[in-house]
């Protein structure tokens, strides 16, 4: 039985276009239905002589003795990068093995004054993360989007909030 990052590295692996050996993980993070795994990874260009960072997201569940992954994206490859001064994310949603919708975000701060970020959901679900590694994800079952991210400083004061639109 793999383990989540055996199956990423495995997918990541039957790629063309992922930089052999370049896999970085930067973070994990749970989530109510299982893990979320935040990394880097090189790719070539189509001529294969330049290569490009990109950033991921992968979700997996844990259904009995097993890890399903029910999705991931990229941000440089399949989703637009949104960002501010302090931070760059990406935001979308993804069904689940019981079909349920997850809405998500994750990303990276790019300013030390960002101790934690708070996620608004169109539901009115608040949910927050620190990001010691500069790095942040959340996601929601039973959500469709997110609304807005607030950046939070050290004393756990929001200094900049960031509407989100689809």
């Amino acid at each position: 039985m793999l383990n989540p990052i055996q199956i990423i590295q495995w997918q990541l692996g039957q790629s063309k276009r992922v930089v052999p050996n370049s896999f970085n993980l930067l973070a994990t993070r749970q989530w109510s239905n299982g893990m979320m795994f935040v990394y880097q990874v090189s790719c070539y260009l189509n001529e294969r002589e330049t290569k490009f960072d990109t950033f991921w997201c992968d979700f997996f569940e844990q259904k009995s003795n097993a890890w399903l992954h029910i999705g991931g994206c990229a941000i440089g490859m399949d989703l637009p990068v949104n960002s501010s001064e302090r931070v760059q994310f990406s935001h979308g949603n993804l069904r689940g093995a019981d079909g349920v919708s997850n809405a998500f975000i994750y990303g990276r701060t790019l300013s030390p004054d960002v101790v934690s970020v708070e996620v608004v959901f169109d539901s009115g679900a608040i949910l927050e993360d620190w990001t010691p590694d500069e790095v942040f994800a959340i996601a929601l079952p039973n959500a469709i989007s997110v609304v807005e991210l607030r950046l939070k400083n050290y004393r756990g004061e929001v200094f900049e909030t960031i509407p989100i639109r689809d």
